[in-house]
């Protein structure tokens, strides 16, 4: 099993524009620095050809705007607002292809949780069906 700790307010993935696919900056800056935290952890391709298990947690912060003790209530509930949580997952999906698996239909099982946290990051952990 892989763990991945990227610090931060996770971004989500968005199409620019009407035609073709092209990024936004803080995408391409996301997609860089998951790279980047995935090499820090694991330096090349888990498995070339086996199934993997992904499972992201979102921790996000709660809203500025709310007194401290609703903050604090919130800590550790479910966060049900934008960014969607399938929009938070591909960009991650995206930037671990080629650099985590060959290819991202590699991943068999993908399971994501967003919540309140006090600390924003993101945790990946990524488990070859071998290690199951």
């Amino acid at each position: 099993m892989i763990v991945v700790e990227i610090p931060g307010k996770p971004v989500a993935w968005k199409r620019a524009g009407r035609r073709g696919s092209k990024y936004y900056d803080s995408q391409l800056n996301e997609k860089n620095l998951i790279r980047w935290h995935y090499k820090l952890a694991h330096n090349g391709i888990i498995s070339a050809s086996k199934p993997l298990s992904v499972y992201i947690q979102y921790h996000i912060s709660p809203p500025k705007s709310l007194s401290l003790l609703k903050r604090l209530k919130l800590i550790g509930t479910f966060h049900t607002k934008k960014p969607d949580i399938d929009n938070l997952s591909k960009i991650i999906l995206d930037a671990l292809n080629g650099h985590a698996w060959k290819d991202d239909a590699q991943v068999a099982e993908l399971s994501a949780i967003k919540i309140y946290a006090k600390e924003e990051k993101t945790i990946i952990k990524i488990i070859p069906e071998s290690d199951e």
